[in-house]
């Protein structure tokens, strides 16, 4: 106690003593002087005021002593920083060039904001606004005006308004948002979320524009649209959900849900679920698949169908081509659809079967070329055909058969003329037949065999009428058996010609009509 008086009378005295000496200096002073004394005395007061005030803006923003709006206060500030950690680490930090705060609201409201988000102290995301504020009740960061964010991996956002929710760190954007991520796609939108981790876009009431320019092999652009679009950078996968609608050329594909990974920053498959539908239109050439997933190779440009799918094509309004199979490939660049498993096509008046089909169209969408491979078969009112292998010229309307090659063919009268070889060739202008190799031929009681065939049609009809058997053959009719280097059957009325080196034989009844091998 002894010791506390003590320094209070040395802190008196000490006081006296400066009081003397101001009057002393106030005494000597003439009346300019006393003038100056006072203004700067009034200066530094006031700078002193500020300095203390802005240093309780800038670091915590605790306002115990201005809860009352008698004690309300507003300071205009300038270079404002606003900082906050956790455990030791930064948080966030927002600098402003010009600064008001507001202490009834408890509002900061700042100009010409540049600032930074961290993520164990290094910087995951930095932006910059015209104007923003901090709201220490709602705990909110405000970005108005030209916002501009860039992530760490070079993905840029713009907008009109960013809310940073500083509880949950999650981001609202909202207002001509545009998203660009390495020059390999640009996304606009009227809203987005962006996640906690600031790895994942959640787009809004969007339509998403994916420019392909970057990737070099692709010409056009893909545009997608859907109620939301979500981008993770964790999974490289942007998600589309709700009505989801894409077009990319005369492509176009229509769904509920779909993704499109990112691979080495460039867009690679586009995938889409639940049954989408897509469609092809050039000129009056319309050509539509179904399938339950459909994938879309951006960097090939290749779409593929799986489960139950179905491919039409149409012209005008009528359907010319249908279809069916486990899965199919269309590549747009070449114009080639590839069809695997259980194929059933149906073209025009032909049905198809097989277990692969490979179907080539020109840029106008005309049929060129078809493909039939692996247990293959071709259906008409009155001509059948089965074969390892066939192939459809549309341009000269020629059907070659390859591999066990039959063929039967309903002539007028009502009975078949069925023929077989290892390779079969049908000319739908000419009507002319030819087949080669281990060549069978049956038509009514008559059987023929030898290496090579050629069938001639009936002018009326254009079916099959004069077989000429080529090579050394052999015909059977009843009990006769003939032998020859070329053999000439006439179909209506049934008759047939032998020329070169001829032989016949006469079997005993019941063995020439026989249908040998059949």
């Amino acid at each position: 106690d002894n010791e506390n008086k003590k320094d209070e009378l040395n802190f008196e005295s000490l006081l006296e003593q400066i009081i003397s000496k101001i009057k002393i200096k106030w005494a000597g002073m003439d009346t300019r002087q006393r003038v100056y004394f006072i203004i700067t005395v009034c200066v530094v007061m006031m700078l002193l005021w500020a300095f203390i005030t802005a240093g309780l803006i800038t670091t915590n923003f605790n306002r115990n002593a201005l809860k009352s709006g008698v004690d309300r206060q507003e300071l205009q500030v300038s270079s404002m920083i606003l900082t906050e950690t956790k455990d030791g680490q930064k948080f966030w930090e927002i600098f402003g060039e010009t600064g008001q705060y507001s202490s009834d609201h408890k509002i900061a409201h700042l100009n010409n904001v540049v600032g930074n988000f961290y993520k164990d102290n290094a910087v995951e995301m930095s932006f910059e606004s015209t104007k923003g504020l901090y709201n220490e009740e709602t705990q909110e960061i405000i970005l108005y005006e030209n916002v501009f964010v860039v992530l760490k991996d070079e993905t840029s956002l713009k907008a009109d308004k960013l809310i940073f929710h500083i509880r949950t760190k999650e981001i609202d954007v909202e207002g001509n948002v545009t998203i660009n991520r390495k020059k390999s796609f640009k996304a606009t939108a009227e809203k987005a979320k962006i996640d906690s981790e600031y790895s994942k876009f959640l787009i809004i009431m969007s339509l998403l524009v994916i420019c392909l320019g970057a990737i070099g092999v692709i010409a056009e652009d893909l545009i997608i649209e859907s109620k939301t679009q979500t981008f993770s950078e964790k999974e490289n996968k942007i998600d589309f959900n709700g009505d989801v609608k894409v077009k990319y050329g005369d492509i176009n594909v229509v769904g509920d849900k779909a993704d499109v990974s990112v691979k080495n920053s460039k867009l690679h498959t586009a995938t889409f679920y639940d049954k989408p539908y897509a469609y092809e239109v050039k000129n009056n050439k319309k050509r539509e698949v179904k399938a339950n997933i459909l994938k879309f190779s951006l960097l090939n440009k290749v779409i593929k169908a799986e489960g139950d799918t179905q491919t039409i094509i149409t012209e005008g309004q009528t359907p010319v081509a249908v279809i069916n199979a486990d899965e199919q490939e269309y590549d747009v660049r070449t114009n080639v659809m590839t069809a695997v498993g259980s194929v059933a096509i149906k073209y025009k008046d032909i049905n198809a079967y097989a277990d692969k089909a490979i179907i080539k169209t020109d840029s106008h969408g005309d049929l060129k070329k078809i493909d039939l491979i692996g247990r293959a078969r071709i259906d008409q009112s009155k001509h059948h055909a089965t074969a390892n292998h066939f192939v459809y010229d549309a341009a000269n309307e020629e059907m070659t058969s390859m591999g066990d090659a039959v063929t039967t063919t309903i002539l007028e009268n009502g009975k078949e003329f069925v023929l077989k070889a290892n390779y079969q060739q049908y000319n739908k202008k000419t009507g002319i037949f030819i087949g080669n190799g281990n060549v069978r031929a049956w038509y009514d009681d008559d059987f023929a065999k030898g290496p090579k065939v050629v069938c001639y049609p009936d002018k009326v009809t254009n079916k099959p009428q004069e077989v000429f058997m080529i090579g050394r053959s052999t015909i059977k009719e009843n009990e006769k058996e003939i032998t020859a280097d070329k053999i000439k059957v006439i179909l209506e009325p049934k008759n047939f010609m032998a020329e070169g080196n001829v032989k016949t034989v006469i079997h005993q009844a019941g063995v020439a009509g026989e249908k040998a091998g059949f």
